[in-house]
């Protein structure tokens, strides 16, 4: 049976390190992430868990952070399709990868690990495996999830579109790449997509986690319009984020919650999006 990779980077994810490790590990995978020139705790952690991990884990610098001259997107997807194609060499069996960032929890559907998931696929002819996003955001009468075990404490979330067709698990081709600023995976002639499963996206844990977690300075090195869903992006500014009641959020049921009727953008931006308002036949001048 062909591996499953998970590769990522991280800068400043300390609080989300955990997590992340122990949801991938739980799900059969092999991890590798590169640490973007962190000034926490997050290579420590990377570094503990690479040892507890049976080599299941590995992690490696890929600059210091005096060196570090801001967030590059294409700084990032550069280190991970080169971490591919080594692995792809080594492997030689066409293994399968999964991109993700640091704050995303990949969930195949019920009864599935993500390692047994990629056996049904690779019997069912798929090369590639693409999802809807399930945003879990604080909520106004429970604000503050900035905790170890916060996956266990958020439960509301709402669901949104993936840019481009959401394809992050897929089977490794000689010729690939990344297409809007790295959101989507494009394989050669495309081929066949499973289409049933969940992102589990932490998008902030609390209004003070969000101020940490996009105040980075951004690499004057991307390409114009890379940055649009990032610090300097509306929806992503923490004085335009706005904490909802859980009555507009779901509950959290499950690989089979409600995915339906995904929103376009984040729904935690102010102004808020239209289809908020639909969906809630709530005044547009009034409170959520």
């Amino acid at each position: 049976m062909s591996k499953v990779y998970v590769i990522a980077t991280a800068y400043n994810e300390e609080r989300m390190i955990d997590a992340f490790v122990d949801h991938y590990l739980r799900q059969g995978c092999h991890i590798l992430v590169g640490d973007d020139g962190s000034d926490d705790s997050t290579l420590p952690k990377l570094r503990a868990w690479e040892v507890m991990s049976y080599g299941k884990l590995k992690c490696t610098r890929m600059q210091d952070s005096a060196l570090r001259d801001g967030f590059s997107i294409r700084r990032n997807l550069d280190w991970r399709m080169e971490q591919a194609q080594v692995l792809a060499d080594l492997e030689g069996d066409e293994p399968w990868f999964l991109m993700v960032d640091i704050d995303e929890h990949f969930v195949p559907p019920e009864d599935y690990s993500i390692a047994g998931l990629v056996s049904e696929l690779q019997d069912g002819g798929y090369n590639q495996a693409s999802c809807t996003q399930a945003v879990f955001v604080p909520w106004l009468e429970s604000p503050d999830h900035d905790h170890p075990w916060f996956t266990e404490t958020m439960r509301y979330y709402y669901p949104m579109k993936m840019h481009g067709e959401g394809n992050i698990l897929f089977r490794f081709q000689r010729q690939w790449g990344f297409s809007d600023a790295g959101k989507t995976i494009t394989l050669p002639g495309g081929g066949n997509v499973f289409r049933s499963c969940i992102l589990k996206h932490y998008f902030f844990l609390s209004m003070e986690h969000a101020r940490r977690k996009w105040n980075r300075p951004i690499s004057e090195h991307d390409p114009d319009g890379w940055h649009r869903w990032d610090d300097f992006a509306p929806e992503h500014r923490p004085d335009m984020l706005e904490v909802l009641s859980k009555n507009v959020l779901r509950l959290w049921e499950g690989p089979n919650s409600d995915m339906t009727d995904s929103y376009a953008r984040h729904i935690v931006r102010t102004p808020r999006p239209r289809q908020l308002f639909s969906s809630l036949r709530a005044d547009p001048e009034g409170s959520v």
